[in-house]
């Protein structure tokens, strides 16, 4: 139960890192 909730945790965190990465690199090059 726990360790099912840890994976599911990792993946939203993973999921989110990425969600929250992408728009930064596509903002970052306009504002330069």
């Amino acid at each position: 139960m726990t360790s099912s909730f840890v994976s599911i945790i990792t993946m939203l965190n993973s999921l989110v890192l990425k969600v929250a990465t992408f728009p930064c690199c596509r903002d970052s090059p306009r504002l330069k």
